[in-house]
């Protein structure tokens, strides 16, 4: 039952860290945008990226899975809010804009969001793969670690 518990803490703090990070993102998403300089767009990606990889190792693709769908809701459903006098949080593509990261920012972070996610997922698989694969060779072949390290020590 303490397990259960412990459980539901974890995925809690998923849930937070992913409104937090996608919050965090909307506002920062369009900084440097103007100036086709978009570290805010690289900065909030690099927030959903971290959260995700942390979701990742905390409870694996069940923690993936949440945090993707959880931050994926909420940056879709403030796309489509409009607050008093049609005030947006995420602009779309407007005359009034002129650089391609100032038409494009809300667009690239829309869909950013998930693709950023995706390509950690993926990342993470793949390098577990590979961890997988080099533990499975230690096994079989003991000696190959510590041949692997005099070949490395007496090529420096």
């Amino acid at each position: 039952m303490a397990h259960a518990h412990h459980s539901g803490w974890e995925y809690l703090k998923i849930v937070i860290a992913a409104v937090a990070a996608v919050i965090i993102g909307t506002l920062l998403h369009r900084s440097g945008a103007a100036q086709n300089l978009p570290w805010g767009l690289t900065l909030a990606f690099a927030l959903v990226g971290a959260g995700s990889a942390i979701s990742i190792r905390r409870k694996g693709v069940m923690g993936a899975a949440v945090y993707m769908l959880v931050s994926t809701l909420l940056v879709w459903s403030f796309a489509m809010y409009m607050g008093p006098g049609g005030d947006v949080l995420i602009a779309g593509r407007s005359e009034a804009f002129t650089t391609y990261f100032s038409k494009n920012a809300g667009l690239l972070w829309l869909y950013g969001v998930m693709v950023v996610q995706i390509l950690v997922i993926v990342a993470s698989a793949v390098v577990s793969r590979v961890r997988r694969a080099r533990g499975q060779l230690e096994q079989k072949n003991p000696d190959a670690q510590e041949q692997a390290s005099n070949e490395e020590s007496a090529s420096c």
